[in-house]
């Protein structure tokens, strides 16, 4: 009985395959490819010209930011080394930021003192505000579906 179900249920499949392929023929005008025959055409010489063009402005861009990236690497290379030679420690990190040195427990005071600071620089910086969620009171509960019970 599942047997012949199940084949019942694939021929009926096929013949709805069969018949919704014949409608969207029908509809776009006979289907098939139009194109056949044609070849993609190669690019004109202007067309060339232009894409020379736009590679060697894309190498200059990307060339120009890794030069900046190195020299700014290169400024806090130094900035650090001469902090290092004049006996200081680079800046810790701001108040509410993350300090991921590897000294970082030799910067905090321990115990309630501590937290008490820390407590203090967080308020005296900035907090990060977010926009207010909108409110939608049909977003709680989805829309009820007809013939369903509720």
């Amino acid at each position: 009985m599942s047997k012949t179900f199940a084949i019942l249920i694939l021929v009926v499949l096929v013949a709805l395959l069969g018949v919704m392929t014949a409608v969207v023929q029908k509809s776009t005008g006979g289907g098939g490819h139009d194109h056949e025959g044609e070849q993609a055409k190669p690019p004109t010489k202007a067309q060339q010209e232009q894409m020379r063009n736009q590679m060697k402005a894309e190498a200059q861009n990307r060339k120009k930011m890794m030069e900046d990236m190195k020299k700014q690497a290169q400024a806090r290379a130094k900035e650090a080394k001469a902090a290092q030679v004049a006996g200081k420690k680079p800046p810790a990190a701001p108040a509410g930021g993350m300090d991921i040195s590897s000294d970082w427990f030799t910067k905090r005071v321990p115990g309630e003192t501590g937290v008490e600071r820390i407590k203090e620089a967080d308020a005296k910086s900035t907090p990060a505000t977010l926009p207010a969620p909108a409110r939608n009171p049909g977003a709680a509960r989805p829309a009820p579906m007809p013939g369903v019970p509720h």
